[in-house]
């Protein structure tokens, strides 16, 4: 995971930039960027990471602390070997 705002929490912003990336290639920051022939509308992105922060947000301040990244990841200790987004 990436902050790519440098303000050491991954927030939407930094999320959105994640997803986009994934999907459309790593010069590919926002929704807006993705082109028409991938699976992944902005609405989907929206939604991936409302979830993602709905699930690992513990304090609900709309961002990732590093502990609340850490707790997420040590919750599913083979996410790194079995990461796989299905479009």
């Amino acid at each position: 995971m990436t902050d790519f705002d440098g303000d050491e929490y991954l927030d939407r912003g930094d999320l959105t930039t994640l997803v986009c990336r994934l999907v459309g290639g790593r010069h590919v920051n926002e929704p807006s960027q993705l082109v028409s022939d991938l699976r992944m509308s902005a609405s989907d992105v929206d939604i991936l990471v409302s979830k993602i922060l709905e699930e690992a947000d513990l304090d609900d301040d709309g961002r990732l602390a590093y502990a609340e990244f850490d707790h997420v990841m040590s919750k599913a200790p083979d996410f790194a070997n079995s990461f796989l987004i299905r479009l």
